[in-house]
C-alpha cells in the first residue's frame, strides 16, 4: 500500500481480483490489489491526489464493497456524515452520492458506516443516525428511495436505538439487520418481502462492540425432500469471551417436491436461536478477545449430504489472531472423517488444535453434526510470527477450499494470510504477506 493504515482493513473478491481497502495515514482511501496470475500486490489510490476522483470527500470509515450486475460498489461515509459510492464498473472508478447533495432527499446524516447489500437485484445502503434509528437508501432504476426500519414513525418503533455499526444477512425473500442496541443487547431487525419490518432482542449478553453475520443465509439440504436453513451471528462480551447465535430454521418439504426451492418465510416464525459461547469456558479454550470477530462460511452441498465450516476470527489480549472453526457436516454416504473439510488453518495437519468438543445441532442422531476447534494463527505467539494485531481482521472466501485473512499490525501495516487446504492429501499450505 501507498500509506500506512489507520483502519482495520475490509477486503473483498472482484473478478480475478482480490481488492483490500484501508483509509491510509494521509486519511484518504487505498487499496491493494491481488490479480491472478501477476503474483504480487499492486497499490492503488482510490480518493485524493493520484486517483481517479481526486476530489471525493475524505472518508471517515472505511469502504464497504458490494458486487451488483457486474459493478463493484464500494460506500463509505465521508467527513461531512453524507455517504459516497464509489462504483468501478469499466476501466475506471467514478463517485455517486448516496445522501446528501446529489444523493437521496430527505436521508438524515450517517453516524455509522453504511452496510451496503444487494437484494432483488438492487443496491441498498443501511446506516443508523444520530438518534439511532436505521435507515434503508436504496436505488431502483437509477431513483433513490428512502425507507426509515426502527425509530419514531417507523414499522418497529420498540426496536432499540442502534449503536455502532450494522451487519446485514440476506435470503431470497428476507433481510436481517443485526446490532448492538444501546441497551448493549444484540437486536435483529428483519423484513421480509410485501410484510412490514419487525424487531426482536436476541441475546441478553452485554455486548462490547458490534456484532458480525454471515452475509448470505446457508440453506442446506438433508435429503430429497427437505430443507435445513440456518444463520450464525458472532459478537465479544464484556468479559472478552466470543459467543455466536444458531438460528436454526425450518426443517420442510419444498412446494415442488425438490431440493432446490424457494427460502420460505416461515423460516422466521419456526425457527429458534441456539447460544453457543466460543472461547474459554464453552466449545473451545480460545483465549479471551480483544477485538470484535469477523465471521464468514464456506458450504459444499448436495442432494443428500453437506458439509462446510463458519470460520470466526478476532485479536487476542496478547495481539494474536485467533481462529475459530464451527465445522459442520451431514454424516452421510460419500463423507469420511478422512474427507471431513476444515479450514487450513486448523487442520490436523497443519496446526494444533485447542479445545476440541463435537455435538449435534440437535437431539435428533439424523441431524448434522458439528465440531469446534481453535488455533493462533499470527502474532508473537501464533503460527507466523508477527507484530502483535490490532482492530478486527478480515476474512474472505475464494472458494470451497482457499480463505484471505487481513490483518493489521500495531505499527499499521496490513497483512494477508493465504491458506490453501489440499483436500486429497490432507495437507494445507499457507502463505503471510505485507501488502
Amino acid at each position: 500500500m501507498n500509506h500506512k493504515s489507520i483502519t482495520d482493513p475490509i477486503a473483498v473478491q472482484y473478478g480475478n481480483q482480490t481488492l483490500c481497502f484501508t483509509i491510509g495515514s494521509n486519511h484518504h482511501l487505498q487499496a491493494s490489489v491481488w490479480i491472478e496470475g501477476f503474483h504480487s500486490w499492486m497499490p492503488l489510490q482510490l480518493t485524493g491526489p493520484g486517483s481517479s476522483t481526486p476530489h471525493a470527500p475524505r472518508p471517515l470509515g472505511n469502504v464497504r464493497p458490494v458486487l451488483i450486475n457486474g459493478a463493484l460498489h464500494c460506500c463509505y461515509r465521508d467527513e461531512n456524515n453524507h455517504i459516497q459510492d464509489l462504483v468501478h464498473a469499466g476501466l475506471l472508478w467514478s463517485l455517486v452520492a448516496v445522501t446528501g447533495p446529489g444523493g437521496a432527499k430527505g436521508a438524515p446524516p450517517a453516524a455509522s458506516n453504511p452496510i451496503p447489500i444487494q437484494f432483488g437485484g438492487y443496491l441498498h445502503c443501511f446506516y443508523r443516525d444520530f438518534q439511532g434509528s436505521i435507515w434503508d437508501v436504496f436505488a431502483v432504476n437509477g431513483v433513490w428511495g428512502v425507507k426509515q426500519i426502527t425509530g419514531p414513525g417507523s414499522d418497529a418503533p420498540q426496536a432499540a436505538p442502534a449503536a455502532g455499526d450494522l451487519y446485514v444477512m440476506t435470503a431470497p425473500r428476507q433481510i436481517h439487520i443485526f446490532y448492538r442496541g444501546t441497551d448493549n443487547h444484540l437486536w435483529d431487525a428483519f423484513g421480509m418481502v410485501s410484510f412490514p419490518w419487525q424487531a426482536s432482542k436476541i441475546s441478553n449478553d452485554i455486548l462490547a462492540g458490534d456484532p458480525m453475520t454471515v452475509p448470505d443465509c446457508p440453506y442446506y439440504f438433508s435429503d430429497a425432500y427437505t430443507t435445513y436453513h440456518s444463520m450464525y451471528t458472532a459478537y465479544r462480551t464484556t468479559s472478552g469471551q466470543i459467543k455466536a447465535v444458531l438460528f436454526e430454521g425450518d426443517k420442510r418439504r419444498e412446494d415442488d417436491g425438490t431440493t432446490m426451492g424457494k427460502y420460505e418465510d416461515a423460516v422466521l416464525g419456526s425457527g429458534r436461536w441456539k447460544p453457543y459461547t466460543l472461547t474459554s469456558g464453552g466449545q473451545t479454550t480460545a483465549p479471551s478477545a480483544a477485538g470484535d470477530p469477523c465471521i464468514s462460511k464456506i458450504l459444499k452441498r448436495g442432494k443428500s449430504e453437506w458439509e462446510g465450516h463458519v470460520t470466526i476470527q478476532y485479536t487476542d489480549q496478547q495481539g494474536n489472531l485467533v481462529a475459530i472453526t464451527i465445522h459442520s457436516y451431514w454424516p452421510g454416504d460419500g463423507l469420511s472423517a478422512g474427507e471431513e473439510f476444515v479450514n487450513g488453518l486448523v487442520s490436523a495437519a497443519n496446526l494444533v488444535r485447542g479445545g476440541n468438543t463435537s455435538a449435534p445441532f440437535k437431539g435428533n442422531s439424523q441431524m448434522p453434526q458439528t465440531q469446534f476447534y481453535h488455533t493462533l494463527a499470527c502474532g508473537p505467539d501464533g503460527l507466523f510470527k508477527t507484530p502483535a494485531l490490532q482492530g478486527k481482521p478480515c476474512v474472505v472466501p475464494l472458494n470451497d477450499s482457499t480463505v484471505l485473512t487481513f490483518f493489521r499490525d500495531v505499527d499499521n501495516d496490513v497483512h494477508s494470510l493465504y491458506v490453501k487446504f489440499n483436500r486429497s492429501s490432507g495437507v494445507p499450505a499457507a502463505a503471510l504477506a505485507v501488502i
